[in-house]
């Protein structure tokens, strides 16, 4: 119970009235995920095909990883790792 301050009897609970007006209609986000199992042929194909154009995010697991620790990508794509993906010596994915 919420009491008032100045007189110590209980206060009125005010919430919000919701608004009569309609909002800007729902955005849905696209996401796109799949396993590459660090095959170099599905990852080329895959980043040279046009299959970004229908999604808004492509999540992929297991990307190719070439000898210098990099994935490969074109300039339609934006490659994002893990903060600690060069300073971290256990791997990036644990299984049971």
């Amino acid at each position: 119970m919420v009491t008032s301050p100045t007189t110590g009897t209980p206060a009125p609970i005010l919430t919000p009235h919701m608004s009569h007006t309609l909002g800007p209609a729902l955005v849905r986000l696209k996401i796109w995920q799949k396993n590459l199992n660090k095959s170099r042929a599905v990852h080329e194909d895959l980043i040279n095909s046009s299959i970004f154009k229908n999604f808004d995010m492509l999540v992929l697991q297991e990307p190719y990883i070439d000898s210098f620790g990099n994935t490969k990508a074109t300039r339609n794509w934006r490659v994002v790792y893990p903060p600690s993906r060069l300073t971290n010596t256990l791997p990036l994915m644990l299984s049971c």
